[in-house]
């Protein structure tokens, strides 16, 4: 697929349909990966209210991933069920470009791939958490054609939505950022919690980031063997920390505020007398 040429946008993913993931079969040859555990029923439920926007309905029901996880409930199923897949397929990418503004007012642009060590997010959290940001690490990235079956659907085409499929970061709870001069440590979300993958929509993604192994602390798996066979964790390590100063720009996005060209950081005053 040919790159977009408008600087305006926010990212770029093909639409190209040459990759199609028959969902069935993604999932049978996926039984003993603890990643594809309810994969569909929380990809619905990411996918659910994305799509409900495009058909101008409100969603009076916050159904969050976890919840799909809920399968003993007839309520649930029978809302996810409102999400079809067009084919019963998912079509895979290669490439997720982020287009973004840099401190001085320039266009730049970050490249992620999964197959490659380009392949960590960051993205804005709610203002009242402890760290400005989420971290994740890029498994695939897919877009699917989505047709919308619920109460107020305008009719039955299908809708393209781009998503992500994502092993989470934790911020490890030590010292860390300008006050004590150490950089931030994270680790992987353990595979036992519901909240270690999800699905993320690309518009909500700032930038690409870069993880430094903590190499002292060692590889998760000492033997090299993966046990999550499309994370290919085998060559994971367990800390890493975050390279706040991988470009010039970089560490602006943990100065809030203190540049021109990151708009998300300014609030206007009506926003702060709300």
């Amino acid at each position: 697929d040919r790159l977009s040429d408008n600087p305006k946008d926010h990212h770029h993913i093909g639409q190209t349909q040459c990759f199609p993931e028959d969902l069935m079969l993604f999932i049978r040859k996926h039984l003993d990966d603890p990643l594809t555990v309810n994969f569909i029923l929380w990809l619905k439920a990411h996918l659910l209210p994305r799509v409900q926007v495009l058909h101008d309905v409100q969603a009076f029901e916050d159904l969050s991933e976890a919840s799909a996880a809920d399968t003993d409930s007839m309520e649930h199923l029978s809302t996810l069920n409102q999400v079809v897949f067009k084919g019963g397929c998912i079509y895979q990418h290669q490439l997720f470009h982020i287009n973004y503004t840099t401190y001085d007012i320039r266009r730049a642009q970050d490249t992620i791939n999964p197959c490659t060590d380009h392949h960590d997010i960051m993205l804005l959290v709610p203002s009242d958490s402890a760290h400005p940001f989420l971290y994740a690490h890029v498994i695939g990235i897919f877009h699917v054609n989505i047709i919308y079956t619920g109460s107020g659907s305008k009719d039955y085409l299908p809708r393209c939505l781009e998503f992500l499929w994502v092993c989470w970061f934790g911020v490890v709870n030590v010292p860390a950022g300008w006050e004590h001069a150490a950089l931030d440590s994270l680790r992987f979300i353990p595979m036992s919690q519901d909240d270690a993958y999800g699905f993320v929509d690309p518009v909500n993604v700032l930038r690409g980031c870069h993880l430094i192994p903590a190499f002292a602390s060692g590889r998760m798996h000492p033997d090299g063997v993966s046990v999550l066979q499309d994370a290919r964790d085998g060559a994971d390590w367990k800390y890493y920390y975050v390279n706040r100063f991988i470009d010039r720009d970089m560490p602006l996005c943990y100065h809030w505020g203190h540049s021109v060209g990151h708009v998300y950081s300014h609030v206007s005053q009506t926003e702060a007398d709300s």
